[in-house]
C-alpha cells in the first residue's frame, strides 16, 4: 500500500517538475540549486548553448530520440511537435532526472533543460549528461 501511495506522489508530481512553459514555448529557469543546466540560463553555472537543427524540425526531434533512445537508464516520457520530455533514472538510488527538448522552429535551435527532480546538489550528473548529448550531437550521430 505504502509502494502504491509513493508511485501516485511521483507522478502526480513528475507532471509539475516540467521545466518548459509550451504555452509560450520557453524553457523555465533553473532554480537556484546546481543540480540544473539549461540553455535559457545566462548563468555560467547553469547556462550553455542551444544545439542547431539537423534538417527539419521532424527530422531534429526524430535525431534526437534515436540519440536518446541509445543512453542507458533513459526513457522518452513525452513527444509532441515541438517537444521531448525523457527521465533517467540513476542505478543505485533511483533518483529521477528530468531532460526536456524544447525545438524553436523559427530559429532552428533546440534548448535543453536537464534538472533532478529531488535534492540540491547532483555531483554534476546532469551537466555531464548534457554535455555528452551536446558531444554526440556536434558528432553527428549516436555512439
Amino acid at each position: 500500500m505504502l509502494r502504491l501511495a509513493i508511485a501516485l506522489l511521483f507522478s502526480v508530481t513528475a507532471t509539475m517538475v516540467h521545466g518548459v512553459d509550451l504555452n509560450s514555448n520557453v524553457l523555465k529557469p533553473c532554480p537556484d540549486k546546481p543540480n540544473c543546466i539549461s540553455t535559457a540560463e545566462v548563468a555560467a553555472k547553469h547556462g550553455l548553448a542551444p544545439l542547431p537543427f539537423r534538417g527539419s524540425l521532424q527530422q531534429t526531434r526524430e535525431a534526437l530520440v534515436q540519440l536518446i533512445s541509445t543512453m542507458p537508464n533513459s526513457a522518452i516520457v513525452q513527444t509532441q511537435d515541438n517537444y521531448i520530455h525523457v527521465t533517467f533514472t540513476s542505478k543505485m538510488f533511483g533518483f529521477v532526472d528530468d531532460v526536456e527538448f524544447l525545438l524553436d522552429e523559427t530559429n532552428h535551435l533546440t534548448h535543453i533543460r536537464s534538472a533532478s527532480r529531488s535534492g540540491y546538489y547532483d555531483f554534476g550528473v546532469n551537466k555531464r549528461r548534457v554535455e555528452d548529448i551536446v558531444a554526440q550531437w556536434g558528432r553527428g550521430g549516436v555512439k
